[in-house]
């Protein structure tokens, strides 16, 4: 019997764009077909070797994804960061105040560029309000806080007190807005 591992072994798959990926995906789907066919016809029912399958199948797409992030390529999500970050640079240009659902977007999209961002932040401050983990995830995006005033609907004195209160608040001592800065984009 021909091991999972080896079928995979059998070629180094060296992908470098996109369209290679989805092809990638595409035959690793024809070869799960193949193999699901050959072991019908062959009537081979054990669930031990078909789990073992499934198995190096999930870790052949898992290698390949972790290819892709390591070399950065870009993708849909990436480009969908992007037209994120514009929209709340377009903003912060013009004074606009984001919508609920623009906010949503960017949390999404900080979240997924740094760990869980605001999952973190939350489980760190679970008191923290609405208002200012919206000033956090701008801030981890390096908006500087004249930009992140108009879009809280605050003043920059209004932004410099909030920072200045969460850092306090959450390291229980005396601390600036600069504080709360550091700890952000550390975070």
């Amino acid at each position: 019997m021909i091991s999972p591992q080896s079928i995979f072994l059998q070629e180094e798959m060296q992908i470098f764009s996109l369209d290679e990926y989805a092809n990638a995906l595409d035959s690793i789907q024809m070869r799960i077909e193949e193999i699901v066919n050959r072991i019908e016809s062959v009537q081979f029912y054990k669930i031990g070797i078909i789990t073992s399958i499934i198995i190096s199948l999930a870790l052949c797409g898992v290698f390949i994804l972790q290819y892709f992030r390591k070399k950065n390529f870009p993708t849909k999500l990436d480009e969908t960061s992007e037209h994120i970050y514009a929209l709340f640079q377009y903003m912060a240009e013009s004074g606009k105040v984001p919508k609920e659902n623009d906010w949503l977007k960017l949390r999404f999209e900080v979240d997924k560029e740094y760990n869980c961002f605001s999952t973190r932040l939350l489980k760190f401050h679970p008191s923290i309000s609405p208002q200012n983990l919206r000033i956090s995830l701008l801030l981890k995006l390096d908006f500087p806080p004249s930009r992140i005033a108009p879009m809280v609907c605050l003043s920059k004195q209004g932004i410099c007190s909030a920072r200045k209160r969460l850092y306090e608040k959450t390291h229980h001592k005396m601390g600036s807005a600069e504080d709360w800065d550091k700890f952000i984009r550390g975070f």
